[in-house]
């Protein structure tokens, strides 16, 4: 099992009823992702790698089908669980009131 208190500590926050995002609070997601530098972006990933290993019991390579690309890796926010994406956007919208 893989410890990481910011995960922890936003997982906690999530509800267990969650809706799907609409596509306006998808858009937000996607712009205020963009706003963010390298090094959120980082974190992000660890969010992402963290609940992989949490919730699929072997870890994928390239989880939830993204993609190399020559800056990194790719992931589609469709691709995400739902409880990932709320996660995601929770972190989001902590990082931008900093």
């Amino acid at each position: 099992m893989c410890d990481f208190p910011l995960f922890d500590t936003i997982n906690r926050d999530i509800p267990d009823e969650l809706e799907e995002f609409t596509v306006n609070e998808k858009e937000i997601y996607l712009s205020n992702f963009k706003k963010l530098n390298e090094t959120v972006h980082e974190l992000i990933y660890v969010l992402i790698r963290v609940y992989d290993m949490k919730n699929q019991g072997r870890p994928e390579k390239l989880p939830f089908n993204s993609k190399e690309i020559k800056s990194g890796l790719k992931f589609d926010f469709d691709n995400l669980p739902l409880r990932l994406k709320h996660i995601l956007n929770k972190f989001i919208s902590i990082e931008l009131q900093n």
